[in-house]
């Protein structure tokens, strides 16, 4: 039986993509989590008026079912080893394009909205040192301790893009869960962060030298993380707003996209509406279903293009496009330049990184 640690968060809620994709990652592991989903009745489905989430509380009983399902005793630092880019979605996104450290740190906190109230980041300066916090919300104690591991591993993933030999990015990390009783998994917690690590804290926290906060990364990109942040602070905007129906249509499309199935037709469908009826109540929130679509096929061509092992026909196709052509000309009038001439700029930018590294 879990412990319950006193949460002062009545109701909390959890980005619905962000499960998704966290089941799918569960299902690639060989876990059976289907059935754990229709064995305890437990239903992934949008909170009413905010199609972005799901209940937090809903969430947190699939996690304490099903992190003990995964074979690792430390499953947060295990998971954390997954493709955050696809996990965390947007966030992810906005991670790999950032400037220096710091400014990842400035971005997750300000765009953590986007995934929800189970949890929030604090960025606190000391002399000399940065000091990050994670509060949980979790109210199982289980949940809440590999939960934490995960988080702030995931920071550490996007912290160790900026390291170079013998340069100390981590100082120490604080958790407020006791400790495991294995040394071997003590060890564990140390060989990851690779740093002293203290347990029974009175916060979760992360230390860092306040020195690496300037510090560039590899993978930045400012024209990209600019326009992915403009349109992050959109989402949250319109989150914020109970009932919005681009909200359910963007959520609505974006599964249709996944499924290969994205049509007018498909998402009126969906919301239970004719393809006027949406067309007409799109119109009347300046938006469109075509804008829409374009939006999310460039964030994922953007994405794709950053893949050197992908040809601009593997692209286009992954993006919806049947053809190479077609989707040249889409991208260049979107973005005024050809998915080849964007490829070469983030090549070139890259490389001039890597020399300042």
């Amino acid at each position: 039986m879990s412990t319950a640690i006193t949460s002062t968060i009545p109701s909390y809620k959890v980005s619905i993509d962000l499960v998704r994709q966290l089941l799918s990652f569960t299902r690639e592991q060989g876990l059976p989590i289907d059935g754990v989903l229709a064995r305890h009745a437990i239903v992934i489905e949008p909170l009413h008026g905010e199609p972005a989430f799901m209940s937090g509380p809903e969430f947190e009983r699939l996690l304490a079912i099903g992190l003990r399902l995964l074979p690792d005793p430390l499953p947060g630092l295990y998971a954390a080893r997954a493709q955050i880019g696809a996990i965390f979605g947007l966030i992810g996104y906005l991670v790999q394009t950032s400037s220096t450290v710091g400014s990842v740190l400035q971005t997750m906190t300000q765009a953590e909205p986007l995934l929800g109230n189970v949890g929030a980041t604090r960025l606190r300066h000391e002399p000399g040192e940065a000091h990050l916090l994670w509060d949980c919300h979790f109210t199982d104690a289980y949940v809440h301790s590999h939960v934490t591991d995960f988080i702030l591993c995931v920071y550490l993933w996007a912290i160790q893009a900026a390291a170079r030999p013998g340069m100390e990015l981590i100082r120490a990390v604080h958790f407020s869960h006791p400790a495991p009783e294995d040394p071997a998994l003590v060890q564990r917690y140390v060989d990851t962060f690779g740093c002293p690590v203290y347990f029974n804290q009175p916060q979760h926290r992360m230390v860092l030298p306040a020195s690496i906060l300037d510090l560039p990364l590899p993978g930045a990109d400012p024209q990209l993380h600019e326009i992915l942040q403009v349109h992050a602070q959109q989402v949250i905007e319109e989150r914020s707003r109970t009932d919005s129906l681009t909200d359910l249509a963007r959520s609505r499309l974006h599964q249709l996209m996944h499924h290969g199935k994205a049509s007018r037709e498909n998402l009126a469908a969906t919301l239970n509406m004719s393809s006027r009826t949406l067309h007409r109540k799109l119109r009347e929130a300046n938006t469109g279903y075509r804008e829409m679509l374009d939006e999310m096929r460039l964030e994922r061509a953007r994405m794709l293009l950053r893949d050197s092992n992908l040809t601009v026909q593997q692209v286009a196709e992954h993006a919806g496009f049947d053809e190479h052509n077609s989707f040249t000309r889409w991208f260049r009038q979107l973005t005024g330049m050809a998915p080849t001439e964007f490829r070469r700029q983030l090549s070139s930018r890259n490389s001039v990184n890597d020399k300042i590294l």
